[in-house]
């Protein structure tokens, strides 16, 4: 699995998502599009928002606001192939304050050898606007591992990034992450044993507000 993940130390994703965004009534044809205030310091509002980004007067980051999506990659070359899929979900508990449910499986065939890699993370975020358009976001994803051949470990994931409103909706997100887990494992003439891997990557995501 160490061999695995030094294949993979970096990840360029495109991301896929539905939307349920639509204009909202009433707005003027042909009027240029105003992005809505971030939110400061309003009261807590447990309320899911619909139809946020421009032309609504809800914003990204804003309590109640859902992003879904998900994203994949593949990968091919001479004796060597990569696939990863990851869906996603995220919800703001408050102002600024999301909280995601990150699911992914990278399945990696190099020079014959299969090897899988599964982890769920939940990651608390905070994201900082920087304008109406940018926000900065810091995270960390906490939940657990699993390697092919190996056990159920430990998997922590901070990651730091920017939000860029993009169209009514999108929400293009470049970011870094470091990647800590404990569900690797290496053979050995004794057995299997088990070792703490990391991986470092970075990504472009792409999702849609709800």
């Amino acid at each position: 699995m160490r061999r695995f993940l030094s294949l993979v130390p970096f990840a360029l994703v495109a991301q896929v998502s539905v939307a349920h965004a639509q204009p909202q009534q009433g707005a003027p044809s042909g009027a240029a599009e105003q992005y809505p205030e971030p939110p400061s310091g309003r009261p807590v509002d447990t309320t899911i928002q619909t139809h946020a980004g421009v032309g609504s007067d809800v914003a990204y980051a804003r309590a109640g606001v859902v992003e879904l999506g998900g994203y994949g990659s593949f990968g091919a070359a001479s004796n060597f192939t990569q696939l990863t899929l990851a869906p996603t979900v995220g919800y703001f508990i408050i102002d600024n304050l999301q909280i995601s449910g990150l699911l992914n499986f990278t399945y990696v065939n190099a020079a014959g050898t299969d090897s899988s890699y599964f982890s769920a993370l939940a990651e608390p975020s905070y994201h900082l606007p920087f304008s109406d358009r940018l926000f900065g976001f810091a995270g960390v994803g906490i939940g657990a591992g699993y390697a092919s051949g190996g056990n159920v470990g430990l998997a922590i994931a901070p990651r730091v990034g920017a939000n860029i409103l993009v169209g009514r909706s999108g929400i293009l997100t470049p970011s870094v992450s470091f990647t800590y887990n404990t569900s690797s494992v290496v053979q050995t003439s004794q057995g299997n044993a088990l070792t703490v891997d990391s991986l470092f990557g970075a990504n472009i995501g792409y999702t849609v507000m709800w």
